[in-house]
């Protein structure tokens, strides 16, 4: 499938030729970026995909860095030939994308961030969720990039305090 879709899609023929299809739809919720390619991923994790060619535009958060590549499926050809292929619609996998996602959501949904500044609202100086120190060392760490070029060391995934570190509506007072 496409990934647009999740969960059982019953697709049937109307009278007239239209065709129906009945389904849960999922929603895009940012940009995971993995070495050189970029994906659309729905809150989920999960890849979709775009029209050949296609890129993302810009107006999605990104997701940094990711442990893990894209889920893949492998596609058997004619003569027995095989190549693994992006599988759309399954949840990236190593669930470090699903955090950033999570964070993402958290900031959206943090009305301090939300409101006008002079220069514009403070979740949409947010551009990328930075995972390259998550999962990968020691400090286990996300970060959040700015649109201006800066980092904010942001800790812990959502749900998942770590000793030592301040609670997350104190991380969302420091950040407004």
């Amino acid at each position: 499938g496409s990934g647009w879709l999740k969960g059982d899609t019953v697709v049937t023929r109307e009278p007239g030729g239209g065709i129906k299809i009945e389904g849960s739809w999922r929603v895009p919720a940012a940009v995971v970026e993995y070495g050189d390619a970029s994906y659309l991923v729905g809150t989920d994790g999960a890849p979709m995909s775009l029209p050949f060619g296609a890129r993302p535009g810009g107006h999605w958060y990104r997701v940094l860095g990711p442990a893990l590549p894209p889920p893949t499926r492998t596609i058997a050809r004619e003569g027995g030939a095989q190549f693994d292929a992006v599988a759309w619609g399954e949840p990236w996998p190593g669930g470090d994308v699903q955090d950033g996602i999570a964070l993402i959501r958290t900031l959206n949904a943090t009305p301090e961030l939300l409101k006008q500044t002079s220069t514009g609202r403070i979740v949409d100086r947010i551009v990328a969720v930075d995972l390259s120190r998550y999962m990968r060392t020691e400090s286990s760490e996300l970060r959040l990039r700015t649109d201006m070029g800066g980092t904010i060391v942001w800790g812990s995934p959502i749900g998942q305090d770590a000793p030592g570190e301040v609670a997350v509506d104190v991380k969302l007072r420091n950040i407004a």
